[in-house]
């Protein structure tokens, strides 16, 4: 039984550290199933994107809950469209 609830605590703390841990934009790529380059130069630039928080050393990371929430939101929606085909 303690066994058990030792096991669950520790599951729980390492969700808990996973999700307090800021990424960078190789974990937002990660996530997203994207390159870096792809991920630098088209995700996060776009305004709808969350704010990054700018370290010291200019580098930037992200609140990794920020970047799911945004991602949920283009759930179902569809990106750019070419024109139609002929039928």
């Amino acid at each position: 039984m303690q066994e058990q609830l030792l096991e669950e605590i520790r599951d729980l703390l390492a969700a808990q550290n996973a999700n307090s841990r800021l990424w960078r934009t190789r974990e937002v790529a990660n996530y997203l199933n994207l390159a870096v380059s792809t991920t630098q130069q088209s995700i996060t630039c776009k305004t709808s994107f969350p704010e990054p928080i700018t370290l010291p050393c200019g580098g930037k990371r992200w609140h990794p809950n920020e970047v799911k929430e945004w991602a949920a939101s283009y759930r179902g929606k569809k990106g750019k469209q070419g024109r139609p085909r002929e039928q």
